[in-house]
């Protein structure tokens, strides 16, 4: 049986969908975005206040079903903006109600100078039992270095 790979990812600004749409077309996986019960606000002022909330209170707000069977992968691609050094909470949300195990999982994170943050250790501590890739992690949406940036990183990784 070939290799199913899904990627799974929340975005906001839409850099980490960018990420997740390019990453999904150059490997021909399935794709799914995570999007909370409760909408989060469409100015980005109160969106920033909000979710800064959410994080330092540990406020996990939860993710609407996907479509997509989780264990139906051996691949999980997972992306997520950088939020203060922390998963975006949808995305935590959706993990805390979704366990699995036994897969091969990828991280990719956008950021604007934190890099990759805490979001290895919120992933792995959420799906302990699984094979880690290596982690991608892109300021913005990469701009034009985006499709180098993402080609080396699956290579790396042994996905193209």
């Amino acid at each position: 049986m070939a290799n199913k790979t899904l990627v799974l990812y929340f975005s906001v600004n839409q850099h980490t969908e960018l990420l997740a749409k390019t990453i999904q077309e150059k490997i021909g996986a399935d794709i799914e975005e995570v999007h909370p019960v409760e909408a989060y606000p469409d100015n980005y002022n109160v969106l920033v206040t909000m979710v800064k909330e959410q994080i330092e209170k540990h406020e996990i707000p939860e993710a609407k079903a996907l479509e997509h069977k989780l264990e139906d992968y051996d691949t999980i691609l997972v992306g997520t903006p950088n939020w203060w050094s922390h998963i975006a909470p949808p995305l935590l949300g959706l993990m805390k109600a979704n366990k699995v195990e036994g897969k091969k999982v990828g991280i990719f994170a956008t950021h604007i100078g934190g890099g990759i943050g805490g979001i290895e250790e919120a992933v792995k501590k959420e799906w302990p039992d699984n094979d880690y890739l290596e982690s991608l992690e892109i300021y913005g949406d990469g701009g034009s270095n985006r499709e180098k940036l993402i080609d080396k990183w699956l290579e790396k990784v042994n996905l193209k």
